[in-house]
């Protein structure tokens, strides 16, 4: 099961973040769902400001509803831009799975390169959470041209 809750409170360029805003809860409805109907596996997407979020309050809160729902979860940042995707966006990415913890195979590898800067937390709990190209990486980014110009 897929889903993203509303990011805008989460966005690092919302004009107030705010445990207020009601948007920021919505994950709970998200997780409502995957109580109910207990997919093998979900993909939760939103922005990067998620993880610096209440100082990382609210993934944790996701993180830890899942495990008492019985998943294993974990998340990391991803560049579109790194995949083939013609967009110079980051997305924070959490994937769980109902009773396994998610192996790290689970997570591609980046196969580009692009001109994309980190300007948010690329740390959670200590790890580095943001994939980044290797050096032996030279496929260059794709362009929105290169993409749908024909």
């Amino acid at each position: 099961m897929a889903g993203g809750p509303p990011c805008q409170g989460f966005s690092i360029n919302a004009p107030v973040r705010s445990n207020e805003d009601s948007r920021n809860h919505l994950f709970r409805e998200y997780l409502r769902y995957v109580d109910a109907f207990q997919p093998r596996a979900i993909l939760i997407e939103n922005v990067p400001g998620l993880v610096s979020f209440e100082h990382g309050g609210t993934l944790h809160a996701i993180l830890d509803a899942l495990a008492d729902l019985g998943y294993g979860a974990d998340v990391h940042i991803l560049g579109a831009s790194y995949y083939g995707v013609p967009q110079m966006r980051w997305r924070t990415i959490i994937l769980g799975l109902r009773g396994a913890v998610i192996p790290q195979s689970a997570w591609p590898e980046p196969t580009r390169h692009a001109p994309v800067r980190a300007n948010f937390t690329t740390t959670f709990d200590g790890r580095q959470i943001v994939k980044q190209p290797s050096p032996e990486t030279d496929a260059p980014f794709t362009t929105l041209r290169e993409a749908i110009g024909d």
